[in-house]
Parts: structure tokens; sequence; C-alpha cells
């Protein structure tokens, strides 16, 4: 099976491609690059980040805040996953490293 999708990853990822500049990309029609490349994008480089203007959004603050959240519960549920199989389950500890895997194939 593994072999099989490395087989097929040309022909499922092709139509994907992405190209550098919107003048690399054959894809896109003459009016989307003019529409693109003619924009009003401010050419100078950003001198100073507006750091008091970005934290005081609350959709900042959400995705922060859960990114803690997540870290924080995947970090305790992984450190104390050998006590438990060991306390509570009763699984030695030669065998952790299945339960280890197996809890962590999903997550590809």
């Amino acid at each position: 099976m593994k072999n099989l999708i490395l087989i097929s990853f040309p022909f499922w990822w092709g139509p994907f491609q992405a190209y550098s500049s919107p003048k690399e990309d054959p894809d896109l029609g003459a009016e989307e690059k003019k529409l693109i490349l003619g924009g009003n994008v401010s050419k100078e480089p950003v001198s100073v980040i507006p750091w008091k203007l970005i934290l005081s959004k609350a959709p900042v603050w959400a995705l922060i805040i859960s990114h803690f959240c997540h870290n924080w519960g995947t970090f305790i549920l992984l450190t104390w996953m050998p006590t438990y199989y060991n306390q509570v389950l009763t699984v030695y500890y030669k065998f952790f490293f299945f339960f280890r895997i197996h809890n962590c194939l999903p997550a590809f």
C-alpha cells in the first residue's frame, strides 16, 4: 500500500504546484496576472511592526490561548501515558513502544 501511495504521488500532487512569481504560473490568465502584478501594494519594507495593535485583537489571543492549551494537553498526555499504562492497564515497559507509536499514527 505504501508503495502505491509513493508511486501515485506525482499524479495527485502535480495539479497543486506552486510558483515563485505570478509571471511563472501558466494557469493564470492575462487579467489575473495584470490584477496581481499591477496592484497597489506598497513596495517599501516594513520598518515598525505594530505589536500593540496586533496583540490587542481578540482573534490573536484566541489563537495564542488555544495553541497553549493544545500543547499543554498533548505534553501532559505524552508524559503521563507510560505511568497510566503501567499502573492502570498493567502494561510492562517493554511494550510501551507499541502503544506510543499506536497513539501517534493518527497524526500522520
